[in-house]
């Protein structure tokens, strides 16, 4: 046996152990190491290897922070129009271009260009086949439903970064990151999937557990909450003696600082951001908090208010991007500071108008 045999033997021996993973995943992995390169070989004679598969619960922010200008980004929906994104590397998208224009992987580093609506037609046959087929497989197999790609299809159209950070809403989303080697590794491409998390999977309950089976009868139950922006302390004389049309100071950090509460558990479950939609207030939920926010997840963060109390605004289901309001209130100083508006001249007197003439008398009128 030779040293370096030896010394790979050694490092096995001495590496941590690797987290166990589920069945299912492991499964998923296989066909996909088997489907991916059938596919890239029978569509464009592309030879392809799957060298890892990788799934993690990511954040919106850590999606969009690890998103480059060179990525190429496609939305996808699924029939509930929940929203992804499919994300092809550099590498990945010269390789597929590559191979139809040269007909082999150069060893040439990618370019970090943009990509532009071309790369995207030369690339998205074989992307549509590799989603279309592992779903296919991953079906044969019986574990389509731990396949987080399931049900989801590709839209036409390039996705900018502004557009992604825009698009998707706040909360988590499984990332399923597949490295491939291209043209006998000549390039390393990584095709990256996002779809919204979902809380069966994030929480790890069993399609045999109570939960998943009360939860659609639980989610009709109301639930009344009150949107807090703030909280006062005035002397009780001060109180006493307001009237309608007071103005009442607040502080502008206020603004950042919206609570969601649930009235019957008397608890704080979110924080929120004061803004509008559609010229009606409306608040935009951030990170939960307290028992029942971690109950729901924070993946739970977008969901929409039916109604916000004492807001008289509501948060349409999919509406556009509330806006943040915080510098269209004033802060301590109050409305009630506006300068004075200055004294308009006095006017001259009009002049006396002539009397009018006298009208002719009319005609009498014909009898009947």
């Amino acid at each position: 046996m030779t040293q370096a045999a030896k010394t790979s033997i050694l490092r096995r021996r001495l590496a941590p152990p690797q987290p166990r993973r589920a069945e299912n995943e492991a499964v998923l992995e296989k066909l996909m190491r088997v489907e991916m390169p059938r596919t890239a070989d029978v569509l464009l004679a592309l030879q392809a290897e799957v060298r890892s598969v990788n799934s993690k619960v990511v954040t919106q922010d850590e999606i969009v922070e690890g998103l480059v200008e060179s990525d190429m980004i496609s939305l996808m929906t699924d029939p509930d129009d929940a929203l992804g994104l499919i994300v092809v590397d550099a590498n990945l998208k010269a390789a597929m271009i590559e191979i139809q224009t040269l007909g082999k992987v150069s060893t040439a580093p990618a370019s970090e260009r943009a990509p532009t609506r071309t790369d995207l037609v030369m690339v998205s046959d074989l992307l549509d086949r590799w989603q279309h087929d592992v779903h296919e497989a991953a079906k044969q197999q019986g574990v389509a439903d731990a396949l987080p790609i399931a049900g989801f299809t590709r839209e036409q159209g390039l996705l900018g970064l502004r557009a992604v950070e825009l698009t998707l809403d706040p909360g988590r989303y499984n990332r399923l990151r597949i490295a491939i080697s291209l043209g006998g590794g000549a390039k390393i491409g990584t095709l990256s999937y996002f779809v919204p998390a979902s809380l069966a999977r994030v929480g790890g309950m069993s399609e045999d557990a109570l939960g998943p089976k009360l939860r659609p009868h639980l989610m009709e139950a109301p639930v009344e909450m009150d949107v807090i922006l703030t909280r006062l302390e005035k002397p009780l004389g001060e109180a006493m003696n307001f009237a309608a049309g007071d103005v009442i100071a607040i502080n502008a950090e206020a603004l950042g600082e919206v609570s969601l509460e649930v009235r019957a558990l008397d608890e704080v479950i979110g924080q929120a951001r004061l803004g509008q939609v559609k010229g009606m207030r409306a608040v935009r939920l951030g990170a939960l908090t307290g028992a029942m926010g971690a109950s729901l997840g924070s993946d739970a963060a977008s969901f929409d208010l039916p109604t916000v109390k004492d807001a008289n605004a509501s948060i349409p289901s999919g509406g556009p991007e509330i806006s943040d309001v915080s510098a269209a209130i004033p802060g301590d100083e109050g409305a009630a500071q506006l300068p004075d508006l200055p004294d308009l001249p006095d006017l001259p007197e009009l002049p006396e108008l002539p009397d009018l003439p006298e009208l002719p008398a009319l005609p009498d009128l014909p009898g009947p």
